[in-house]
């Protein structure tokens, strides 16, 4: 599942592609993708046609767009990429949709002119999808608002609040995204091997003084991971169709039994919140 770097690649990729351009037709492939519960009087081809594309947002693996339409509403799509989903760029002299796309929006420059580009959302197995909202406000009441500070973002003294509370293990709590978001099994696994943080360790153990190490080593971690464009393992490519390169730097994730890089230990697997975990027994000791 694409996570914090990922989901923050295909922003910035898309930015420079997208934004100021203008919407002149609205296609939903599939219309159980797209939610829509939160625009009851409107269609979604009414709200979003002749709206142009102001700014896009992320918070923790959400992507939102910010529209914005000549009388002053500035609607919300809100983007989940679940396992397989994309958003990204179509040309239009391609000849036809990719396989397993369910929703595209035609860009211009202007109104009068064919489309310059598609945008596409595209997910093969179908566990992401598409929200509309109205405004702003009503993405945050309604769907961020239960979602915990973004990864980038969150204090140490607010993380260890969080944590304290909880009893679960440190992997679980920190893939929960009501707690922290923006954190999945890769960079779970890549950020406890990195603390030294045994990943069975109680969440609610941790003391202050770990958390103030945790935290800036969060930052780097994800930060090295956005400037590498993220982690390509089998679906993710960014906004273009460029593939992320951090994979190449993964120090645990999917490499059980073999080799740690910082002490040559055999790294170990287990299940942990139904994920499965590695880690290093000699970096990351038990207890």
């Amino acid at each position: 599942m694409p996570e914090l770097p990922e989901v923050e690649n295909i922003r910035l990729s898309l930015a420079d592609q997208i934004t100021g351009l203008s919407v002149s037709a609205v296609q939903i492939i599939r219309p159980d993708v797209l939610n829509i519960d939160h625009i009851p009087s409107t269609s979604p081809q009414s709200l979003l046609q002749r709206t142009t594309i102001t700014n896009l947002i992320r918070h923790g693996k959400q992507l939102a767009l910010v529209f914005q339409s000549t009388n002053n509403i500035s609607p919300i799509l809100c983007v989940g990429l679940g396992m397989t989903g994309q958003l990204r760029i179509h040309t239009p002299s391609r000849s036809s949709l990719p396989n397993h796309t369910h929703f595209v929006l035609d860009l211009v420059t202007s109104q009068d002119k064919k489309p310059t580009t598609k945008l596409i959302f595209r997910d093969p197995r179908r566990f992401g999808g598409l929200w509309l909202f109205q405004s702003h406000e009503d993405l945050l009441s309604s769907r961020w608002s239960s979602l915990g500070p973004d990864a980038l973002a969150i204090t140490p003294k607010d993380l260890h609040d969080r944590l304290s509370r909880t009893r679960r293990t440190i992997k679980a709590a920190l893939l929960d995204q009501n707690l922290v978001a923006g954190l999945g099994n890769i960079y779970v696994d890549e950020l406890l091997h990195r603390s030294g943080i045994h990943p069975e360790y109680s969440a609610g153990q941790l003391t202050r003084k770990q958390i103030q190490t945790l935290v800036p080593k969060m930052r780097r971690l994800l930060r090295n991971a956005i400037q590498s464009g993220g982690s390509t393992l089998r679906d993710y490519v960014n906004g273009v169709g460029d593939l992320g390169g951090y994979q190449n730097n993964h120090k645990v994730y999917g490499r059980s039994g073999q080799p740690c890089t910082t002490c040559d230990h055999e790294l170990e697997g287990l299940i942990l919140a139904g994920r499965s975990t590695v880690f290093c027994p000699s970096c990351q000791p038990a207890g």
